[in-house]
């Protein structure tokens, strides 16, 4: 990111932005997961699909672990 990008954002997004992701706090990771101004590109990608043979898999699977896999 640009620093006139990083000087335009909130001073605690900022700071969690600079801190290494494997460093960051609960708090810190939050904010940069809802707020990110890098992340907004993800929104845009479509879902993902399973292929025939992990379907079918997953069809094998019970019910409760098939409500995960769709949600995933």
């Amino acid at each position: 990111m640009d620093e006139d990008k990083k000087s335009r954002l909130a001073p605690y997004l900022r700071e969690a932005l600079e801190t290494d992701a494997l460093d960051r706090s609960f708090l810190q990771k939050l904010a940069v997961g809802i707020y990110n101004p890098e992340g907004k590109e993800d929104a845009n990608k479509p879902a993902a699909v399973l292929d025939d043979a992990y379907s079918d898999f997953v069809l094998e699977l019970p019910g409760e672990v098939q409500a995960d896999v769709d949600r995933y």
